[in-house]
């Protein structure tokens, strides 16, 4: 029977089959998580580690690319809720922040703002203009620094403009994991306390 397909019917069969098995997955989980009572912030610990840093201990050259590639909108929309909920946690409520994120193919760019809102703000993605692209392609070419002839280093950057910080990073998902948002949200409160 299996002869009788495609290469077209075999490759859906076997994103089904993928997909079937990561919903399993995910609902087991969930239901040990629930079990053994495991907090919120370890469990995101635990699914960023098996999503992102796990792959790596087979050394696959495949495995290390799912990493580099773009993270799709659920992936950051992941990254700026859970930036916003630290946020918004650590000031129990006295204020809120709006989480924007703007794609580019160059660099991704994380806009947080306070908010004297008395609710939460919902995220929003947005996908860079021309002007923009241009700018954070400008922006990227001077977080690179050189330290031979052959070897980069490819920073991010942190802005602090009064009530509103600007993250930028490379578009590679693994600087834009829920524990990267959970870091870079403890940085900014590391910040906003020393300042103060």
């Amino acid at each position: 029977m299996s002869s009788d397909l495609t290469k077209q019917d075999k490759k859906y069969i076997k994103d089904i089959k993928s997909k079937l098995a990561a919903e399993l997955r995910q609902k087991i989980d969930n239901n040990i998580f629930s079990i053994l009572e495991i907090p919120r912030d370890i469990r995101v610990a635990i699914e960023d580690f098996i999503k992102t840093k796990l792959p790596l201990d087979a050394y696959s050259i495949e495995d290390i690319k799912k990493l580099e590639r773009k993270p799709n909108n659920e992936e950051l929309k992941e990254y700026a809720l859970e930036i916003r909920d630290e946020l918004d946690d650590f000031v129990m409520g006295k204020t809120y922040h709006k989480v924007v994120i703007n794609k580019s193919k160059e660099l991704i760019e994380c806009v947080i703002e306070i908010n004297k809102s008395k609710k939460v703000i919902s995220v929003d993605i947005k996908e860079c203009n021309f002007t923009i692209e241009k700018l954070f392609a400008e922006i990227k070419k001077n977080l690179k620094i050189p330290i031979n002839q052959s070897v980069y280093i490819q920073k991010g950057l942190r802005l602090y403009d009064g009530p509103t910080v600007y993250i930028y990073k490379l578009p590679a998902l693994i600087n834009w994991t829920k524990t990267h948002a959970k870091i870079d949200a403890g940085e900014i409160i590391g910040n906003a306390i020393s300042v103060k």
